[in-house]
């Protein structure tokens, strides 16, 4: 519906691309030691836009400043390690939601790490945890097939998160500037 007219339209539905399954660990582990480094470049363009100050603005009192998008990307890739051994393991947790907004753990973050470098810092470290994490895996782990694909599946996701985030990332910067 536009407004109170009806409208019919022809569509083609089609699934998600299904990746590459490598089948060793440390083959997989470079892809997502490759996509992180891309991630990074991206976030050093995106430091090289704004100063410290730029960094620490709320665009509004209910958006988020880059700093604490930064904090929010910390928080995922701890998750993501976390969520990561359950698959492997087999021990995958029930969740109804995902936590990682909470604007007191945001706060948490960003008291530890108040400028951007080390929030950018504190990222690398957890990329860099989560690369060694997947070279320790046991050689044996992709023979468990289905914990291996949903492991490869989930990780070769199009990045629209952290895409999204750096668009945030930017409009806060330039929301900064203007003031």
């Amino acid at each position: 519906y536009r407004g109170p007219e009806k409208r019919n339209t022809q569509m083609t539905l089609s699934g998600r691309p299904i990746p590459a399954i490598p089948s060793i660990t440390i083959e997989f582990s470079k892809i997502i030691a490759d996509r992180y480094h891309e991630y990074e470049k991206e976030i050093e363009k995106i430091i090289s836009e704004g100063s410290e100050k730029d960094f620490t603005q709320k665009p509004s009192p209910t958006e988020w400043s880059a700093n604490e998008v930064l904090a929010h990307l910390i928080q995922g890739e701890q998750g993501w390690i976390n969520y990561s051994s359950e698959i492997i393991s087999g021990n995958e947790g029930a969740y109804d939601d995902y936590s990682g907004n909470v604007q007191a753990r945001i706060d948490a973050t960003t008291s530890v790490y108040p400028t951007r470098d080390q929030l950018f810092n504190a990222l690398k470290e957890r990329h860099s945890e989560t690369i060694q994490f997947l070279n320790h895996l046991p050689k044996d782990t992709p023979s468990h097939k289905g914990r291996w694909w949903k492991l490869v599946y989930i990780s070769s996701q199009d990045p629209y998160h952290f895409n999204g985030h750096m668009d945030q990332m930017r409009s806060a910067i330039k929301a900064a500037q203007k003031k």
